[in-house]
C-alpha cells in the first residue's frame, strides 16, 4: 500500500477515504504489484508492505520514503502502531 507524496488531509477535514479513524487521513490509497510498486514507492512518503518485501524498496528509503514493513498487511492496528513507532502518528 502506498499512500501519495505531499497530499495529506487534516484531521478535522470531512472525508470518506480509508483510515478515516487514524490521526492522519491518506488523501491516496493506492495497491499495486511489487514491481510496480518498487518503482513506484519513491513519489510517495510511506510504503505499507509486508515485512518479507521491506528490503526490496531500500532505494525509496535513500530517497526519503518510509517503508513499513508489516507482519499482516490487512491490519488497521498493526498500521496505526508502525506509523507510531516510526514516529509519524502521535
Amino acid at each position: 500500500m502506498l499512500r501519495q507524496r505531499r497530499r495529506f488531509l487534516a484531521d478535522d477535514e470531512d472525508d470518506p477515504a480509508e483510515g478515516a479513524d487514524l490521526a492522519v487521513k491518506p488523501a491516496t490509497i493506492h495497491h499495486c504489484s511489487l514491481s510496480e510498486g518498487k518503482s513506484a514507492a519513491p513519489n510517495y512518503d510511506i510504503v505499507l508492505c509486508a515485512r518479507n518485501f521491506a528490503n526490496m524498496f531500500a532505494d525509496a528509503q535513500k530517497k526519503g520514503t518510509v517503508v513499513l514493513g508489516l507482519k499482516n498487511i490487512m491490519s488497521a492496528p498493526e498500521m496505526e502502531q508502525a506509523m507510531k513507532d516510526a514516529g509519524l502518528l502521535d
